[in-house]
């Protein structure tokens, strides 16, 4: 009932609400504050060019390098859980850091240079990570800490229990050889190039589509399809960016040629097909080897372990449940759509495909609602219940923040604390708007995670 009076709540605030945004606070009061409660919240650098892009890669191999040997060179009697738990999961987590940091830039910088590098230098740090956590000695010590039976708290017995797991999950279990341990590795690296390199495929999809006649396109918002003109050698044409789901959403949801919402949906889905197609078959050929070398029957056996469900078996009883509770729905719904599609081609044996649904889906929600011009609120006030309701939601306070650089000149950078305590919580990056070179989707994601020391 709470989060209902929520949703009305905020209903009320984008109607007519107060449009104001967080109090405003300086970065450096910000970072002050956070060390009186013992942390350190400090955005993470932007590069600049891609040759600081080099020379920042370059010391940080050298320096992950120094502290794995620093760390395995540790003599037994000296090991403890401070300088071999805490310092191996910091090791690790500077790797994944650094890894998110090369991945955002590779969906949000500007300057395709700088993606560019991003993309090329995530690979090595990507196998950085996999060599890491299947270093032997590393474990090694683990067990060593493992073994002394000393009165660690539930955090402290939680992480190292965790990091043991990770390495058995990682194919070190009992009489493993040193060959299937390589061949797991091997297989780890492949499966990460393979990865990136599809996401570099899909983040690089410049999918156009051009339609000479403005009469393919009947039924699409005329608003719309100015936006969309261009004069190329003296033709006027119309092209979509077809890498951009919100402009084949309103293609396909008002395009009344099935000729055309079909051309439009294929070639939506046929973005880099030739590339990633192959690269999709491998990568699953690669999973499930490993996955069997680690001793699971399938690669989602292996996947599935950690996360709620545990067994494949039980996800597919899962769905089999969704499928039962949902199939008269469903079917209802089928039926309907087709009754309008037959209605509408005055053909009673008109088939209802995918690319049919949006459209029909639009046109009955029309019948019901009737025409309704489409309204947006505007961002501040919409910003601004944003904040006020996850306030609430999360007992959190946001503040503005001059950010220290900015990736675009619309972007935004908020503080989060604790509402009751102001204990600082972390930092959040906001950029808006489509333009050229960025991700093509709504997307969210960590520039630096958060560890305790």
């Amino acid at each position: 009932m709470k989060h209902f009076a929520l949703v009305l709540s905020a209903l009320f605030l984008l109607s007519c609400g107060d449009s104001s945004l967080p109090e405003k606070k300086s970065l450096d009061q910000f970072e002050k504050k956070a060390l009186l409660f013992g942390s350190t919240v400090t955005p993470p650098p932007f590069p600049r060019s891609p040759r600081e892009m080099d020379q920042e890669s370059k010391k940080f191999f050298v320096d992950i390098e120094q502290r794995r040997k620093h760390l395995t060179a540790i003599k037994t009697k000296d090991i403890n859980y401070k300088n071999t738990v805490m310092a191996f999961d910091r090791l690790q987590g500077d790797i994944i850091n650094y890894r998110a940091r090369l991945y955002a830039w590779t969906l949000v910088a500007d300057n395709p240079a700088i993606k560019k590098k991003a993309a090329e230098l995530l690979t090595p740090v990507s196998i950085l990570l996999t060599q890491v956590q299947m270093d032997a000695n590393i474990l090694s010590q683990l067990h060593i800490v493992a073994a002394q039976n000393t009165n660690l708290s539930k955090a402290q017995n939680r992480l190292l229990k965790y990091h043991l797991r990770m390495f058995r999950r990682n194919g070190f279990r009992p009489g493993v050889s040193a060959s299937e341990i390589q061949n797991v590795a091997q297989l780890k690296m492949l499966i990460a190039k393979n990865e990136m390199e599809f996401s570099k495929n899909i983040m690089q999809i410049q999918n156009y589509l051009d339609f000479e006649s403005k009469k393919d396109l009947e039924g699409v918002p005329e608003s719309f399809l100015n936006l969309h003109k261009k004069e190329v050698k003296g033709k006027t044409l119309y092209r979509f960016n077809l890498a951009l789901r919100e402009q084949v959403d309103t293609l396909l949801k008002n395009a009344k040629s099935e000729a055309i919402r079909k051309k439009i949906f294929l070639a939506h889905f046929a973005s880099h097909q030739e590339k990633n197609e192959a690269i999709l078959k491998d990568t699953l050929l690669k999973r499930d080897q490993l996955g069997k070398l680690l001793g699971y029957t399938s690669w989602a056996e292996y996947q599935i372990e950690l996360k709620m469900l545990k067994t494949p078996q039980k996800v597919f009883d899962f769905f089999k449940q969704v499928e039962n509770n949902t199939q008269k729905s469903f079917q209802e719904e089928k039926k309907l759509l087709t009754h309008l599609k037959r209605k509408d081609t005055q053909d009673e044996k008109a088939t209802l495909h995918i690319w049919d649904v949006d459209y029909y889906m639009e046109k009955y929600s029309k019948q019901i609602f009737g025409e309704q011009k489409e309204r947006r609120f505007p961002l501040k006030r919409a910003l601004s219940v944003l904040f006020k309701t996850y306030s609430e939601i999360l007992g959190v306070k946001f503040y503005r923040i001059p950010p220290p650089y900015k990736w675009t000149k619309n972007m935004q950078l908020y503080g989060v604390s604790d509402a009751k305590t102001d204990r600082t919580l972390g930092l959040i990056f906001l950029a808006f708007y489509h333009r050229k070179g960025k991700y093509t989707h709504l997307i969210s994601f960590p520039l630096r995670y958060g560890f305790r020391r």
